[in-house]
């Protein structure tokens, strides 16, 4: 059986782990709960479950969803967050301990205009496919 805790920790040593993630928002503002008033940028995650029937009914599908935060006016930054989260994720496997990781993939990405006019915050959406071994 695959743990909730063992995918957030293999997701978060991806983000942590990876130099062009980090050169941009510093490991500490990187997690699934972050305060409120974290400093920008940051990246924060959280994990959907969708049962699945991938091969025998022992698989799953997680989607990831990552809410990137800057206050960087425009959207400059969020793309470079955006491209180094995809070098880092995209067609590479995550490693879980308990269970077979593998097809990661993005599925989305979005941003959103604050009352200021400026992009702010955008959203990333990953599929995980993963099943127990």
């Amino acid at each position: 059986m695959i743990v909730t805790s063992q995918i957030l920790a293999a997701i978060q040593s991806r983000f942590t782990g990876d130099a062009g993630i980090t050169a941009i928002v510093p490991a500490a503002r990187i997690g699934t709960f972050l305060e409120q008033d974290a400093a920008y940028p940051h990246i924060k995650y959280e994990l959907q479950f969708e049962p699945g029937n991938v091969k025998e009914g022992l698989d799953y599908s997680v989607d990831l969803e990552i809410s990137v935060w800057s206050d960087y006016k425009g959207l400059k930054q969020l793309l470079q967050i955006h491209d180094a989260i995809a070098t880092a994720f995209e067609g590479i496997p995550v490693t879980i301990a308990s269970g077979d990781g593998y097809a990661c993939f993005e599925t989305g990405f979005s941003n959103s205009v604050a009352s200021d006019g400026l992009i702010r915050q955008a959203t990333i959406t990953f599929k995980l496919l993963y099943g127990d071994e």
